[in-house]
């Protein structure tokens, strides 16, 4: 998908489609959300969007799907952040992680417990943009989206982040730290 088209990445699985998300937005709300979402991308035809709306919600809901759309319950949320240009999240801090790790700028709705904390990180270290949920309209999604084409530092922010990240993890640190601390616990 980095090719001809862009592609942003699965806005479903990222926004925290979960009971908790559910009934702090409620089902409508999502649904309007996800519409604008692909709204949006259809707006910007430069751009494949993969929408992964969750268990909750039906993909008949949705009156029309462009072609350059694809709408799922589920899709692969890493095989996807691994040839994405953007990804539309709601800012858990494990999908934060993932973004970073493959380099994926993020544009970051938080909802609820930690995103709002972990969007504001986000925005200081200039990985992303972010938006107040309450407020998402095709338009915004749009500004957000051509912000961070526009915004070549923040590429190069990711690029070094990601790169830190994966030597972390080929270095096999967190893996040796974890163990010692299950020997110390005798567990």
């Amino acid at each position: 998908m980095k090719n001809s088209k862009k592609c942003c990445g699965n806005w479903g699985n990222s926004l925290g489609t979960t009971v908790n998300t559910f009934s702090t937005l409620g089902i409508n709300r999502i649904k309007q959300l996800f519409q604008n979402v692909i709204d949006a991308v259809l707006l910007k035809n430069e751009y494949q969007l993969v929408l992964s709306i969750s268990d909750y919600i039906s993909v008949e809901d949705f009156q029309y799907i462009p072609e350059n759309i694809i709408v799922v319950n589920k899709a692969p949320q890493l095989g996807l952040l691994k040839k994405a240009s953007i990804a539309i999240i709601a800012g858990g801090i494990n999908t934060i992680k993932e973004c970073i790790f493959c380099g994926v700028p993020m544009i970051v709705f938080p909802v609820w417990a930690d995103q709002p904390d972990n969007a504001e990180r986000i925005e200081y270290h200039g990985l992303g943009v972010v938006a107040d949920v309450n407020k998402i309209s095709t338009n915004l999604i749009v500004d957000l989206i051509e912000t961070i084409e526009n915004d070549l530092l923040l590429k190069q922010r990711l690029k070094i982040w990601g790169e830190k990240f994966q030597d972390i993890e080929k270095s096999g640190r967190a893996t040796q730290f974890i163990l010692e601390m299950l020997e110390d616990q005798h567990i």
